[in-house]
């Protein structure tokens, strides 16, 4: 049963979260965006100096639950002005050529957004099914102007761009838009330790908001707040499209949250997180992801010391593109099911989680 319902006010903060530019390593705007939700529930927030974002539900209590998700998003970084004004640039990310290619973009200046489409030359198309087989490097970013000095006048090496946001609903309960990845992370960290904040709990849920995901895992690796859980919410891979990736399993949007059987997960939680949401009748689909060693920010938070880490995961089609697709039941799966563990804990009365003494 879902206690917590994705309303049209919840989608207009998805929405803000989704169209707000966060590159790898300057997510200021997403974070600031987070810091201003939560203080306006009388949540207080802190920072540290790489950019991560905390925010304590009740800093008072022993056992301490961390909800982690990170803030970045993919995009792209000038390297060159050609010329003819062209932009040369960098990806940030894993981000495919062929995701690029005719899609508008924002160049994010000091002055502000200039907007862009990413060119090729489409006399390399070879004729055949493969269709165009390009390198990043084949491709520019052109902004309209007529010269290298008119360029330069406006964007400047080292600036960042990004997917133009568009966000927008297609059909019944999908969503589409640019940075679900992790942005659907980040709205449910938010969703779950405000709604804690106003409950009457024992443990403390902290909100934890990673820069630096998409490429390095800095932020989770520079993360010093000291937890006993790790919750980390993320999006993995939806496989129900028509190429199969039996190695993984299935993930289907719309089908429930994915929980991860993999060494993200430890055995404890992960036994609590599906056995909570079976009660609760909400829907949890049994994930492998594509390494067992696991990946996300979940990888470093479990090395961070004795931390018990549970990684879920949000079925996600079209990963890394400018419009990635998700489905508003699988988003209320996970907010409803994360806050039934953290309920079950706190209501249990459970310290341990150390998966041979049980």
């Amino acid at each position: 049963m879902n206690d917590w319902i994705f309303t049209k006010e919840k989608e207009l903060w998805l929405k803000a979260l989704s169209e707000s530019y966060a590159p790898s390593s300057d997510e200021m705007r997403v974070q600031r965006l987070l810091a201003e939700r939560f203080e306006q529930e009388g949540i207080a927030c802190y920072g540290d100096a790489i950019g991560n974002l905390y925010a304590s539900s009740k800093a008072s209590s022993g056992l301490r639950i961390g909800v982690v998700a990170h803030s970045d998003e993919i995009g792209l970084q000038i390297t060159d002005i050609d010329e003819c004004g062209l932009l040369r640039f960098r990806k940030i990310g894993g981000l495919r050529a062929t995701s690029l290619i005719g899609h508008k973009v924002v160049v994010m200046t000091d002055e502000g957004e200039v907007e862009g489409i990413v060119g090729c030359d489409p006399l390399q198309d070879n004729g055949t099914d493969t269709g165009i087989l390009v390198k990043t490097s084949d491709l520019w970013i052109d902004i309209g102007v007529e010269s290298k000095d008119e360029c330069e006048s406006l964007v400047k090496i080292g600036d960042f761009a990004l997917f133009k946001a568009d966000f927008s609903r297609l059909g019944k309960h999908r969503l589409v838009g640019k940075a679900l990845d992790n942005r659907l992370g980040g709205f449910v960290m938010s969703e779950v330790v405000s709604a804690c904040a106003k409950k009457s709990l024992n443990v403390d849920v902290v909100a934890v908001s990673t820069v630096q995901e998409e490429i390095n895992m800095g932020g989770i690796s520079a993360c010093r707040e000291p937890l006993d859980v790790a919750i980390v919410v993320d999006v993995d891979f939806a496989t129900d499209i028509p190429t199969e990736h039996k190695s993984m399993g299935r993930l289907s949007i719309g089908e429930g949250v994915g929980i991860n059987y993999n060494a993200d997960s430890n055995k404890v939680l992960q036994e609590i997180f599906c056995k909570v949401s079976l009660q609760k009748d909400i829907p949890v689909q049994a994930t492998l992801s594509r390494n067992i060693s696991g990946g996300t920010d979940a990888v470093v938070a479990r090395t961070l010391g004795n931390i018990a880490t549970l990684n879920v995961n949000i079925p996600l089609r079209y990963m890394h593109s400018h419009c990635e697709m998700c489905d508003v039941r699988d988003i209320e799966s996970a907010v409803n099911s994360i806050m039934g563990l953290i309920e079950y804990i706190n209501d249990n009365n459970i310290i341990s989680f150390v998966p041979w003494n049980q």
